[in-house]
């Protein structure tokens, strides 16, 4: 008589594979920027021309320091418009974070701040009106966004991974 496999117990019927996480995406445009005036900021932006953005839409911003071995080193600012430490739905496959970049070798910062002689200083009260206009979260931390301890990285790459892993 053939033997009989023993019942299965309930959870046993069901194997549960986890539902695939959502893939972040970083949507980057590039823009320069012209002022900043009453919670707005105008920009000349990448294949679009002169924009006016309200801060209050940005959700982090980013300032760190791009140190690629053999190149001049860089300061970036992302205004990111998307949280990229939000969860994302769990039907949606691919979670898009979308930023305004902003590259220390595109604009001066003295031309945004009036009567400050060193350019750190300059790029230091920029990027801190930014953070108080927008009430944004600081990425990495607010010592990187107010430039006292900038976040370093050795390529573009490596920053946006340690962005999205947020």
């Amino acid at each position: 008589m053939p033997s009989v496999p023993p019942e299965p117990l309930a959870d046993e019927l069901f194997i549960s594979t986890p539902p695939p996480v959502p893939r972040k995406i970083l949507r980057v445009t590039q823009a320069v920027p012209l002022g900043v005036k009453g919670g707005k900021i105008a920009l000349n932006v990448e294949n679009m021309g002169e924009r006016i953005f309200a801060l209050e839409k940005i959700k982090w911003i980013a300032v760190v320091k791009i140190s690629t071995p053999g190149e001049r080193p860089f300061l970036l600012i992302d205004l990111l418009v998307d949280d990229p430490g939000a969860p994302a739905a769990p039907t949606v496959q691919e979670a898009v974070i979308r930023t305004l970049r902003l590259s220390s070798t595109h604009f001066n910062p003295h031309k945004l701040v009036a009567g400050v002689q060193a350019p750190l200083e300059a790029f230091k009260i920029f990027t801190s009106g930014l953070l108080d206009l927008s009430k944004a979260k600081p990425f990495p931390d607010m010592e990187s966004v107010q430039l006292k301890k900038i976040a370093a990285y050795r390529s573009i790459d490596e920053y946006e991974n340690s962005l999205l892993s947020a």
